[in-house]
């Protein structure tokens, strides 16, 4: 019962995948169809821009690479 209302006040569950699709709340329980239904706003968008810290700079930059390279990704 705590876990339920705990997820009310926050506005949105802790969801994780399910095996079977889907997504299911790691505290309440509580099962959706997609991270909308989870309560998170427009479907759960991530944008696609990355913060990768780059060792041999001793920097951080922002990209949209899958390549890592030598890049550690924060």
């Amino acid at each position: 019962m705590l876990a339920w209302f705990r997820c009310l006040v926050r506005g949105h569950h802790s969801a994780g995948r399910h095996v079977l699709g889907g997504f299911r709340c790691r505290e309440c329980g509580a099962v959706g169809g997609d991270l909308d239904e989870m309560g998170f706003k427009d479907g759960g968008y991530v944008p696609p821009m990355r913060r990768v810290y780059s060792r041999q700079h001793g920097t951080l930059t922002r990209t949209d690479s899958w390549d890592t390279g030598s890049h550690r990704i924060l």
